[in-house]
C-alpha cells in the first residue's frame, strides 16, 4: 500500500510538472509573438496562394538556333529579373516552377510558343505581362499572358501542330507543288529518321492532315508563298513533324533551295 501511494504521488508530480512547462512554453511564444510579430515554427502558417499562368512567346531570327535547353533556361532567367513572386521547386536544387512546350527543331521558328509558370498570388495577367516582357531574351518576344485554372492541364509536349514551310519568291514551281502532293498523298510513304543508335523506317500514314499551298499577304511577303500543314499528334510510332518535314525539304530535290524558313505556327491542342 505505501508503494502504491507512493507512485501515485509520483505520477501526479510529473503530471503538474508537464503541465506546468506546457503554460511555461505557451507564455513564451505568446510573448514573442507579441515583442517581435513573429511566430514560432511550431505554429501552422497559412500558405499563399498559388496562381498559374500561361505564357506565349514567339521565337524568330538567332534565337531559332538556340537549343531546347538553352531556351528554357533564358526564360527562367528573365522570370527571375522580372521580380515576379515565382514559387520553386522542391529538391537540392531548387528552381522557378515552370513548364514548358514541345521542344523545336534547330533552326525551326515558332510563332506561338508556349510555356507555364507558377507564382504566389493574387496577381493579375496584366501584371505578369508588364513585368516579363522586357525581360524576355533576344528574339523571343512575349506575345500575351493568361490566367490558368487550378484544375487546367499540363501542356501535351506531343500534341497536334501546325506548321509552315515557308518559299522565297516566285517558288514554289508547279512541278515542287506536285511533289509534295506526291510525297504527302502516298499512303505508304516511308521515311528514314535518323538516331543515335542508328537509322529507322517509319511510316507517315495519319501523320499528316492536311496541307495546302497559300499566297503570302502584304509587308515582306508580298510576292512569297507558303506551304501549311496539319500535323496529327506524334506517338505511338508516328514521326515527329520535324522530322517529316526535313524528308520532306529533301523530297523535293533542287527545289529545297527556295525554302527560307520552317515555322510552328501553332500548338492546336494544348492539354
Amino acid at each position: 500500500m505505501i508503494g502504491e501511494t507512493s507512485a501515485k504521488s509520483s505520477d501526479a508530480i510529473m503530471n503538474a510538472g508537464a503541465k506546468a512547462s506546457s503554460a511555461m512554453n505557451s507564455g513564451k511564444k505568446s510573448t514573442l509573438k507579441k515583442e517581435t510579430g513573429i511566430s514560432s515554427a511550431a505554429e501552422t502558417v497559412t500558405p499563399a496562394p498559388e496562381c498559374r499562368f500561361r505564357v506565349w512567346y514567339r521565337k524568330t531570327g538567332n534565337a531559332v538556333y538556340m537549343s531546347h535547353l538553352d531556351s528554357m533556361n533564358a526564360l527562367i532567367r528573365a522570370l527571375r529579373r522580372s521580380g515576379l513572386p515565382y514559387l520553386v521547386t522542391q529538391g537540392c536544387h531548387p528552381r522557378p516552377r515552370c513548364s514548358f512546350g514541345p521542344a523545336l527543331s534547330l533552326g525551326h521558328a515558332g510563332a506561338g510558343e508556349v510555356m507555364d509558370l507558377w507564382l504566389t498570388g493574387p496577381i493579375q495577367a496584366s501584371v505578369v505581362r508588364e513585368r516579363l516582357s522586357p525581360q524576355m531574351p533576344y528574339g523571343m518576344p512575349l506575345i500575351k499572358v493568361e490566367t490558368l485554372s487550378e484544375h487546367a492541364k499540363a501542356i501535351v509536349s506531343e500534341a497536334p501542330m501546325q506548321y509552315r514551310l515557308r518559299f522565297c519568291a516566285g517558288a514554289p514551281t508547279e512541278a515542287a507543288l506536285k511533289l509534295v502532293d506526291i510525297f504527302f498523298g502516298d499512303p505508304e510513304r516511308v521515311i528514314v529518321v535518323h538516331r543515335a543508335d542508328g537509322t529507322k523506317r517509319q511510316s507517315i500514314a495519319g501523320a499528316v492532315r492536311s496541307w495546302r499551298h497559300e499566297v503570302n499577304g502584304g509587308g515582306d511577303d508580298i510576292g512569297t508563298s507558303s506551304l501549311i500543314m496539319d500535323f496529327a499528334r506524334a506517338g505511338n510510332g508516328i514521326p515527329s513533324p520535324s522530322k517529316i518535314i526535313a524528308a520532306l525539304v529533301e523530297f523535293l530535290g533542287p527545289e529545297r533551295d527556295t525554302v527560307v524558313e520552317v515555322e510552328r505556327i501553332a500548338i492546336l491542342k494544348m492539354e
